[in-house]
């Protein structure tokens, strides 16, 4: 009898944890596939894709030793204004195409090694339309105001640019609402540890899903 195959995206807003998930999924065997790293080795090593990026924002995107300028491009693309929303819709429909298609053959070799249960952390699984490539949907969550807080001691971004970031994504709300199964992060990392075991005690024995 074939074993089971489920591929479980995993997702969540800025500051929920969802990487702390992944980290723990990756300590218990799991593959995991990392949309975000992904993206970073894309964009550091396709050549077409910067050549791309180039046309579309200037040769300054990278740097002389063809590392990516990451501060001209956040510049870019994470402005108040109207021009850097318009900038990150575009940097999306270079990246993220490329990104997917890895992702896809990433899955298809974990398949081929007869994996049991892969897992694809992206922030954006529902925003770009890709949930239905999904067996089930693993949503993180956590109150905005401890979502705030984590980002402030992690990364040296104001408060009010990490309510911008927020609001370029789907809600809590939303998310949690088109997911298949969520976690709330409110608490101590034994806590999101333990609700991880429990929701894996679960998908394993579920079937996959019917793509017909």
């Amino acid at each position: 009898m074939e074993k089971n195959f489920l591929v479980i995206g995993l997702t969540g807003g800025i500051g929920s944890g969802k990487s702390e998930v992944a980290k723990y999924l990756s300590s218990k065997g799991f593959p995991v596939i990392s949309s975000d790293e992904n993206a970073k080795k894309i964009m550091a090593e396709d050549d077409s894709l910067k050549a791309d990026i180039k046309k579309t924002f200037g040769d300054e995107a990278y740097s002389e030793d063809g590392t990516l300028n990451k501060e001209f491009l956040a510049a870019k693309v994470f402005g108040k204004d109207k021009q850097s929303e318009e900038n990150l819709e575009k940097l999306n429909r270079l990246v993220h195409p490329r990104t997917i298609e890895m992702m896809v053959n990433t899955v298809d070799k974990y398949r081929k090694e007869e994996k049991e249960l892969v897992f694809v952390e992206s922030a954006l699984i529902f925003e770009i339309g890709i949930d239905d490539g999904f067996d089930y949907v693993l949503a993180v969550d956590a109150k905005e105001e401890l979502k705030i807080k984590r980002l402030q001691q992690s990364r040296n971004i104001s408060e009010e640019e990490i309510k911008y970031r927020m609001s370029r994504q789907f809600s809590s709300e939303e998310k949690l609402k088109r997911a298949d199964f969520s976690i709330d992060n409110n608490g101590s990392i034994k806590e999101l540890h333990s609700a991880v075991d429990f929701i894996l005690d679960i998908i394993t024995v579920l079937p996959p899903k019917s793509f017909e």
